[in-house]
């Protein structure tokens, strides 16, 4: 598939500049912060992935993981605690 592009703000939204999430996610459906990583989850109707980044711009994979089931949403607490 082809890699996924989003856009990311360094200033509070009034300069954007765009970063790629690498394909294996399908589509790009919730993004969210930990408190010290970026979670990006995603699927392509039949299975799904995670993708982490902590800059928000170099993204990866989380370990080899894909679920049996589309991810759709993704929430933190942004102390750690993640739900997909």
């Amino acid at each position: 598939g082809d890699d996924i592009s989003v856009l990311r703000s360094t200033n509070g939204g009034v300069a954007w500049s765009a970063a790629t999430v690498p394909a294996h996610l399908g589509a790009l459906v919730d993004v969210a912060w930990t408190g010290s990583r970026w979670i990006a989850v995603g699927g392509d109707g039949v299975s799904g992935a995670i993708s982490t980044s902590t800059d928000g711009v170099n993204w990866a994979q989380l370990g080899s993981s894909y679920f049996g089931t589309e991810l759709n949403a993704v929430a933190s607490d942004g102390a750690g605690k993640v739900l997909v």
